[in-house]
């Protein structure tokens, strides 16, 4: 749930703070462009403690964290922010702290907490919070839209960001270098001309030309313009000041397409080192080479190399840019028109829309038959290039086209031409299908235990009492739990969830209560929390094992009363929602432990829904897997699997359960076009081989302590990389168990990303509790084990 700033007209913040005193931190961020590092390093000691943590957040934020230099690390600098969030100081310099509160959150990938901060400082403005910090908030919101793929929102975050901002605002000139940024990662210069005629206006010794010129470097290298993109990559070379804009983070992978482009993509290879590519090399290369491939007309190639890319960050399928396109154009060039379309669905529906989406619809439609439909299309995408200036980039799109021949070019072209600009149709990425099951139905599975399951949602649907799903990791708690919400008399009003496990508690209590206009420092309004948010509605609060001991005793009062109490208040609140609890702990291990109330597991314990392991109820490991394998068609089809690829998967012991199932289909899907038919070669299954139910018995199923999540969600990757300790301790528990493993095996067996999987070995590498093994030099051969002695 993303709350919005209120937009001021412009000017209206100066005048209102300058009817108030400002704090000199507060002042200095108006008044100056200062990094918030450089900022807080000015101010004279001894410094106010908050002052002080929040120039250790800024120190990460800024990359400063390598921790033998003395510089903490991103999960100490969060640490310190939660220390110092109960300090009590001015409550302007309390919203500039919980800005940088969310930066060092990203930087942590946690991505709850990240939500959690933003509304609370959202609820903190009032009309006296200087434009600066409102317009920062807003741009932060932006952030966050886009670390979830969508990138239209981001863009509109960006554009209410600067309307916020006085014009004569020192910050103004950052916040429209930071928009013209984003439009020219997108090749979209054209509409943000003004932008940087303006900027050319505000150069002095810091902000220099060489920014406009690395704006121009991405523009370029965007629409095609290759050789123009290479002189304004030297001009920023040229500048000692600028030079890293170019040499770190994200930024090279533009240097590797301008080569591309100009066919220098081998002599450039070697270079690649002296561009400081914050991205994985592996990664780099993976896209790169397939690019190269389809200039080849190797289309087959292609598409190995795009899905290597894939397999090592499924992520950057959403990033902005040329290579986010690598695995599309390699479907279309071996003639998988299904495939392309749904993974150019999967980036729409996330709010990532592109002016080059009609080309690459236009091949989708043409590969499918429908040429008339191509042609509208592609006579859209020409006048988006011609709008954008990106002729060149159409004609090198057109080039790695494989799959199409001269004469599909030519009828193209003439039936185009014909066809007027203002009659394209909306880009339609999926044909009409049955909306996705809902309620009851979303429960897929025949086994006796999924019919039962069925049938016991179905009653509890109706009895307005509390509801606690338990069931091991992966097993569809969440799932449940909405159908139960679906089915009974609730179901118009809304559902809202929340991961215990995945939000600080410092910011829980307020996040479930609420909390009342001065219950804490820059409180300047009260705000609901998600009790009463949810209205008549339903609140579920998955991992409720993990709920601070503190909350325990609210959360037992909301149970047996129907009360809550902001954070602030003196005075109890009923509220109407119904809450569902979910967990994959033994709460009464944790109630021997001490960190659970025994009264508070007696009141969940009322009305119990245990959702069976999937070794339980092995009968549903078929209809699931075709489930998952038909989900999201286009075109209506429905593929096979071969009864050996079946056998199987009914033969392996699915730790992760229903949703580690989900993941391994999905990427049998990925890898292979979507194609009709599957077979056991197809799978490539890395998951650990069944294990007898006797010696399973014997052994104790291990439980890894939190929700695996599916791979491919971005907003569920960041949300999985809350505590480095469990981060840790899990794989570790894996070699502890098997010695060795290959990378795909911890992501498989874990429901990670590829980058989640590759930062825990990194982690266990340093450690030195494994070594890394490579037999031969392909990274496919390549594992990890237990390293000796331990």
């Amino acid at each position: 749930m993303m709350h919005t700033v209120r937009p001021r007209n412009e000017g209206e913040g100066t005048l209102a703070s300058s009817r108030k005193k400002l704090h000199p931190v507060v002042e200095g961020y108006i008044r100056h462009t200062s990094s918030e590092y450089q900022l807080m390093a000015s101010q004279p000691e001894p410094r106010e403690p908050i002052v002080e943590a929040m120039l250790t957040m800024a120190e990460s934020v800024e990359g400063r964290s390598d921790v033998e230099a003395g510089y903490p690390g991103v999960d100490a600098a969060y640490a310190v922010a939660e220390r110092a969030a109960e300090e009590v100081c001015d409550p302007d310099l309390y919203v500039l702290f919980l800005r940088i509160w969310i930066d060092v959150a990203g930087r942590c990938r946690r991505l709850e907490d990240a939500l959690a901060i933003l509304r609370r400082a959202q609820s903190m403005v009032s009309e006296d919070t200087p434009a600066e910090l409102r317009a920062s908030l807003m741009l932060r919101e932006g952030v966050l839209h886009g670390a979830m793929g969508n990138k239209a929102a981001r863009e509109e975050c960006q554009n209410r960001a600067l309307a916020m901002l006085p014009p004569t605002s020192p910050r103004r000139r950052m916040f429209v270098f930071t928009r013209a940024m984003f439009m020219c990662q997108a090749g979209r210069r054209a509409d943000v001309e003004e932008d940087i005629a303006w900027l050319r206006g505000q150069f002095d010794e810091v902000f220099t030309p060489a920014r406009v010129s690395f704006l121009a470097f991405l523009a370029c290298t965007e629409t095609g313009r290759a050789r123009e993109a290479k002189d304004h990559l030297g001009e920023v070379l040229a500048d000692p000041g600028v030079k890293h804009l170019v040499t770190s983070g994200e930024w090279p992978k533009w240097r590797v397409v301008a080569e591309l482009m100009l066919e220098n993509w081998e002599a450039s290879r070697s270079e690649m080192p002296e561009w400081h590519c914050s991205e994985s090399d592996e990664l780099t290369l993976a896209w790169a080479d397939s690019t190269a491939s389809l200039l080849a007309g190797d289309g087959a190639k292609a598409l190995q190399q795009a899905r290597r890319a894939v397999e090592i960050d499924p992520y950057h399928m959403m990033h902005v840019g040329f290579p986010s396109y690598s695995l599309i154009r390699a479907e279309l060039a071996c003639g998988n028109g299904e495939a392309a379309r749904r993974l150019l669905a999967r980036r729409r529906n996330c709010g990532y829309l592109c002016y080059l989406d009609d080309l690459f619809m236009a091949r989708v439609e043409l590969l499918a038959g429908r040429a008339e439909t191509a042609a509208v299309h592609f006579a859209a995408a020409v006048e988006s290039c011609r709008k954008y200036g990106a002729e060149a980039r159409l004609d090198f799109e057109l080039r790695l086209a494989c799959e199409l021949s001269p004469g599909d070019l030519v009828r193209l072209g003439s039936m185009a031409a014909k066809t007027g600009p203002a009659e394209a149709p909306p880009i339609e990425t999926a044909a009409v299908q049955p909306p996705p099951p809902v309620g009851l139905l979303s429960i897929v599975g025949t086994s006796a235990a999924t019919v039962r399951l069925r049938e016991e949602l179905a009653r509890l649907a109706g009895v307005d009492v509390p509801v606690l799903i338990v069931g091991e990791t992966g097993t569809g708690k969440e799932l449940a739990a909405r159908a139960l919400h679906d089915v009974g008399p609730r179901s118009k009003q809304p559902f809202i969830a929340v991961n215990c496990g995945a939000v600080s508690e410092s910011l829980l209590e307020s996040e479930l209560f609420g909390h009342e206009r001065g219950a804490f420092t820059g409180a300047g309004a009260a705000r609901k929390g998600l009790f009463e948010e949810a209205g008549e509605g339903a609140v579920f609060l998955d991992e409720i094992g993990e709920i601070p001991p503190r909350l325990q005793v609210a959360l037992l009062r909301v149970l047996e009363t129907g009360e809550i109490r902001p954070v602030g208040s003196s005075r109890p609140r009923k509220i109407k929602c119904r809450v569902l609890a979910a967990t994959n702990a033994d709460l009464e291990e944790l109630v021997a432990a001490g960190s659970f109330r025994q009264d508070l597991l007696y009141r969940l314990r009322r009305m119990v829904v245990e959702i069976p392991p999937l070794r339980a109820r092995s009968e549903d490991i078929v209809p699931l897997a075709e489930f998952f394998l038909s989900e999201g068609r286009g075109d209506g089809r429905r593929p096979e699997m071969s009864r050996e690829l079946l056998e199987d998967l009914c033969r392996r012991d699915w730790r992760g359960n229903a949703r580690q199932l989900r993941n391994v289909i999905e990427r049998m899907r990925l890898l292979n076009s979507d194609k009709l038919s599957y077979d056991k070669g197809d799978l490539e299954l890395q998951t650990t081989p069944g294990i007898p139910p006797a010696a399973r018995r014997a052994a104790g199923a291990a439980r890894p302590d939190r929700e695996a999540r599916p791979a491919e969600s971005v907003a569920e990757v960041l949300r999985h990389g809350r505590s480095g300790m469990r981060r840790a301790e899990r794989p570790k528990e894996l070699f502890s168990e098997h010695g060795k493993l290959t990378r795909r095996e911890v992501i498989d067996i874990m429901g990670v990303s590829p980058a989640t999987a590759t930062r825990d070995l990194k982690g266990l590498l340093a450690e030195g509790f494994i070594e890394k093994v490579k037999p031969t030099p392909s990274p496919r051969s390549h594992y990890f084990r237990l390293k000796a002695g331990d």
